[in-house]
């Protein structure tokens, strides 16, 4: 089950790093803001942050506080850029937006020094030691962001696909928002599960179930990403035909 759970997590971390490169290669050319800060935010949290994290705890105590560090920060500034993404291209105008935005990306990077000042007092943790409330507080912002930008996502789908039948939307740019809010779900999905294994003290890198649901969550998540950002010709002319019809 470990095994399945390591391919899983391999593949949702390559197609996580493919899509950022293709991501900040379009901002590169556009100069547009979304691009940039979704394609950071999946190569700081999925390329360099959850690697960190599982290898934090799997090597000595010396590297596993300094894996931890650099994986805490770069999973928590990936995040707040996940907020400002979903503010930018859901909600550009609303002041409650930019303040939600704002006040998680105040937390997350917060916890970022709460972090270092714990590792500072206690030294390594592993994950399965880490108290419940230091688990709350790292994961509970992470949810939060998954959260929103699915939501967002889905309601906007919806609102896209009435234009999409009076021909004024195209219909693989709807079926994005679609697999995008889907993918959020998963990883949504993926992080209360961590949540309610670390609240029964269950070790989420042992317990067979909870394996394999995680292992479903990162398929999840992975087929979303690689849907929507790099559909194969298959399923985009598929998407076109099933509008059409």
């Amino acid at each position: 089950m470990q095994s399945i759970a390591g391919a899983a997590i391999a593949t949702l971390v390559v197609a996580s790093i493919v899509v950022a490169v293709r991501l900040l290669a379009l901002h590169r050319r556009s100069g547009a803001a979304p691009e940039l800060l979704l394609g950071s935010m999946l190569l700081l949290c999925v390329g360099v942050g959850y690697p960190l994290m599982i290898a934090a705890d799997r090597t000595s105590a010396e590297r596993s506080v300094a894996f931890q560090l650099i994986a805490t920060l770069a999973i928590n500034v990936g995040f707040s850029l996940l907020f400002e993404f979903t503010r930018r291209v859901f909600q550009p105008r609303a002041p409650w937006a930019r303040a939600f935005a704002g006040a998680g990306a105040i937390v997350l990077l917060g916890t970022v020094v709460h972090r270092w000042t714990w590792f500072r007092t206690h030294g390594a943790m592993r994950a399965s030691d880490e108290p419940y409330a230091e688990m709350l507080l790292q994961t509970g912002p992470v949810a939060v962001a998954y959260l929103w930008t699915a939501w967002e996502s889905l309601r906007y789908h919806a609102l896209m696909r009435r234009r999409v039948k009076l021909g004024l939307a195209d219909a693989v740019v709807t079926n994005r928002f679609l697999v995008w809010g889907l993918m959020a779900s998963c990883a949504t999905a993926g992080v209360l599960l961590n949540l309610v294994a670390g609240a029964l003290r269950v070790n989420v890198f042992v317990s067979p179930t909870i394996l394999l649901a995680s292992s479903c969550t990162g398929l999840g998540q992975t087929i979303g990403l690689v849907l929507a950002f790099v559909p194969p010709r298959p399923y985009t002319a598929w998407v076109r035909a099933r509008a059409a019809a």
